[in-house]
């Protein structure tokens, strides 16, 4: 992966992470971020890593802020993985 390309994924993740942590705390949801283990964008695929069980409202956070023209509108897969 080029540089150009890496820096480019990073900007696009940390506008995702800022959109879902918006949206838990606009909806009083404090403990979400420590429910979260890695965030991976690779190849317009995101995988999201938990550490506990999601809600589905956290699911929703997720799905709005990679479709979003925040995230530059990205229809690619979202994978939500809950670890052991």
């Amino acid at each position: 992966m080029s540089k150009d390309n890496a820096d480019w994924r990073r900007a696009r993740l940390e506008r995702v992470v800022g959109y879902v942590c918006a949206l838990a705390e606009h909806y009083g949801n404090r403990h979400f971020p420590a429910k979260i283990k890695d965030l991976l964008d690779w190849e317009d695929h995101l995988t999201v890593s938990w550490r506990k069980e999601p809600t589905e409202g956290e699911l929703e956070f997720f799905d709005a802020a990679w479709t979003s023209p925040v995230a530059g509108g990205n229809l690619g897969r979202l994978e939500h993985i809950v670890l052991p």
